[in-house]
């Protein structure tokens, strides 16, 4: 085990645990992340293929209310590593849409820059013992122990770290919805008047002209699709390519064009993709045993939920120093 416990262990770099770990950064602390994925940034995220094709495959864009998130956009622009996206279609929000550069996956590494990471580290078991918090590992790597933890996973994986912690019973009536995803590319222009569709059908939430985003290939066309909740939990435990091609046959409906060939063409699962009945409170803590959860199911399904929850664990955890 580690010889000197680390004093504050972020479990999760998805947008809450980027979010806390910026916070406590600031106020001059040096927490650690660990993440089981290869990068960070949770559904902030992108796919990249051969050539240069890209797809925002998790969120399409973030918007902000909240002036310290819209100050936080605001200078992800500045450093080059966001910007604005203005497509066209039927459906457009109020608020400015945001996208990384030059993926949505640029915009998590910009607010990792600085940020002591562990990537590829899938957390098995969260014990307290002596005072310490003791993370152990899928694999064999040694175990760690941290003097307090922010837990920023899932709601549902969240409970099962924390076995019978009093905390894990408060997750008991937060509900979050799957959400299946098609990546498809085309090696010419659809000729389409629209970048964006919204609840185009009962099976798909959202089309996407990945495409039209500020500094992305033209072509191939890449065109992303997120399913219905409800289609998505009908056919969540479908391999991934079985979803591609099922999402596949469902666009030419949804967009009312026949498409030709496709050049690319995948599909991935998102198990707990969005929040569908939040806690409705911005975090959970312990301070007594140092633990602190948060995570966009705290207050809703937005990339700015989960930014508020993380701001709202870390100001927690520094107000128990």
């Amino acid at each position: 085990m580690s010889q000197s416990p680390l004093s504050t262990a972020i479990i999760g770099a998805g947008i809450t645990g980027l979010s806390a770990a910026k916070a406590l950064t600031d106020a001059g602390h040096r927490p650690t992340l660990f993440d089981k994925s290869r990068g960070v940034g949770g559904r902030l995220a992108t796919r990249r293929a051969d050539g240069g094709l890209s797809f925002d495959h998790g969120a399409p864009y973030v918007t902000a209310s909240d002036p310290g998130f819209r100050d936080t956009l605001s200078d992800l622009v500045t450093a080059g590593a966001a910007g604005v996206w203005g497509p066209t279609g039927p459906w457009r929000g109020r608020k400015p849409w945001h996208v990384g550069h030059p993926g949505m996956s640029g915009l998590a590494r910009e607010l990792a820059s600085g940020v002591d990471l562990i990537s590829e580290a899938e957390i098995a078991r969260l014990e307290r013992a002596d005072d310490l918090w003791h993370l152990s590992f899928t694999d064999n790597r040694a175990p760690v122990l941290a003097e307090r933890v922010l837990l920023t996973v899932p709601a549902p994986q969240a409970q099962r770290l924390l076995g019978d912690h009093p905390l894990a019973s408060r997750l008991a009536t937060v509900e979050m919805a799957p959400c299946l995803t098609l990546m498809v590319a085309f090696d010419e222009q659809l000729g389409l008047l629209f970048d964006v569709l919204k609840n185009p059908g009962p099976e798909l939430a959202w089309i996407i002209r990945n495409a039209s985003k500020p500094g992305r290939l033209k072509l191939p066309e890449a065109w992303v699709a997120h399913a219905s909740a409800e289609w998505s939990a009908r056919h969540l435990e479908t391999d991934k390519d079985g979803i591609a091609r099922a999402m596949l046959a469902l666009l030419p409906g949804a967009m009312e064009v026949d498409l030709p060939e496709p050049v690319y063409l995948a599909g991935h699962r998102w198990r707990y993709a969005c929040t569908a009945t939040p806690l409705g409170q911005a975090s959970l803590a312990d301070p007594e045993t140092g633990l602190f959860m948060g995570g966009d199911w705290c207050l809703g399904p937005n990339a700015e939920d989960g930014w508020l929850s993380g701001q709202a664990l870390a100001k927690a955890a520094l107000e128990s120093l």
